[in-house]
């Protein structure tokens, strides 16, 4: 996701002394008002939007949506249109769960430019923001907007429109690690960066130890017991959406792991992970080097064969494939899958990690002390990797 920029939209920061009188002219016509406010409309006051100004300057985000400008990129951006995510009360901040709103100038409308500023406005909130859940209020009268909410994968609930944000962020079940979550993988990254931050701009980080143990939890996206097909799957989940809709959800995901340097691919198989999980903690076994090297290539080689490669990790046959690849013993390898090693050890830290983890996923547990959302910014792990840097190692726990 470009910060700045959509396709054919530039956002920036909303400025009261240059953005106030173009706001109110945008804002005195009817029909955008009526779109946008439930108060009777009336003649306006340019007093009157002080109060409206001063939620813009204390929002959670709050830009002016600009048109590119055509080849002159000397030129001046034209206004079109504004866009707000509020500010979360203090002491709502633990449910990360903010409204957002959206106006358009007449002239701007029905040409698309509402669902591009809405993709950006998500990608923002869930990617840069951190939070779990977007929503917004929507009168019934206007089936314009509600399309466009629509489209870029909303649902209805109530007086409510909530995001959909099983493409953007996760609800419901929480997790460590699940071999099938592409957050999961995003979150592996997100903290492979921070360490690399940490080792790059401490003094002496090149010398620190990080050893991460991966613990296990089963997101039980599949509850047939078998490998079925994932667009199976897929409908089974999202029964409420229209396959369009469905559609732009994984477009978006793809270009969210894009940013990570990770490419989505959608296999044809999803089937159960408890012998995936297996493999990491016989690899945890046997790490072979500094912060268990082996263990660590073998959850990369997982997270790359399902998400990159679209195989079907419920396969012993995959697994086997990638043990070999990360030179395990092939004798070992090949009476794994039939046995019953770390299967009860699996099972039994699954169970103790959902009763325990409260909050979204993944989650990287430090020293036992310190819990971070894996999906947070990477520059808040380097202040406590120093916290704690008077340990031999820090160990890290996903």
């Amino acid at each position: 996701m470009n910060s700045l920029h959509s396709e054919r939209l530039h956002f920036r920061a909303w400025d009261t002394s240059r953005d106030k009188e173009w706001y109110f002219t945008m804002h005195s016509n009817s029909k955008v008002f009526c779109n946008t406010l439930k108060s009777t409309f009336k003649p306006m006051k340019k007093e009157s939007l002080d109060l409206i100004i001063n939620e813009f300057e204390t929002a959670l985000l709050c830009v002016v949506i600009c048109k590119k400008p055509a080849g002159d990129q000397e030129a001046e951006s034209q206004r079109i249109g504004l866009l707000m995510i509020k500010n979360i009360p203090p002491s709502q901040k633990q449910n990360r769960c903010a409204n957002l709103g959206i106006e358009l100038g007449l002239d701007a409308q029905g040409q698309g430019y509402g669902s591009e500023a809405l993709h950006w406005a998500l990608g923002w909130a869930f990617k840069m923001a951190n939070l779990h859940r977007i929503q917004l209020e929507l009168d019934g009268w206007n089936a314009i907007a509600l399309k466009s909410y629509q489209r870029v994968g909303f649902r209805g609930g109530g007086s409510f429109e909530e995001g959909c944000l099983e493409g953007w962020a996760m609800v419901g079940s929480s997790n460590k690690l699940s071999k099938q979550n592409q957050w999961c993988y995003i979150g592996k990254r997100n903290v492979e960066k921070a360490i690399s931050l940490h080792q790059n701009v401490t003094p002496g980080g090149h010398s620190d130890i990080f050893s991460i143990k991966w613990r296990t939890y089963y997101l039980d996206y599949n509850p047939h017991g078998h490998s079925v097909l994932k667009s199976e799957l897929v409908r089974e989940k999202l029964a409420g959406m229209t396959s369009e809709q469905r559609e732009e959800l994984s477009a978006n995901m793809k270009s969210i792991g894009r940013t990570f340097g990770i490419s989505f691919m959608h296999g044809d198989n999803m089937g159960d992970t408890r012998n995936a999980h297996r493999l990491v903690y016989l690899a945890q076994g046997q790490a072979s080097g500094p912060g268990g090297i082996t263990s660590e290539i073998v959850v990369e080689k997982i997270f790359e064969a399902y998400h990159e490669r679209g195989l079907d990790i419920s396969d012993n046959g995959v697994l086997q494939m990638v043990a070999v690849e990360v030179v395990f013993d092939r004798i070992q390898v090949g009476g794994w899958p039939g046995s019953s090693l770390g299967a009860d050890e699996v099972d039994e830290e699954a169970k103790v990690i959902k009763s325990e983890l409260k909050s979204g996923v993944p989650v990287f547990s430090i020293q036992l002390r310190f819990r971070v959302d894996g999906l947070g910014d990477p520059s808040e792990f380097p202040d406590i990797f120093a916290s704690v840097k008077a340990a031999e190692s820090v160990d890290v726990e996903a």
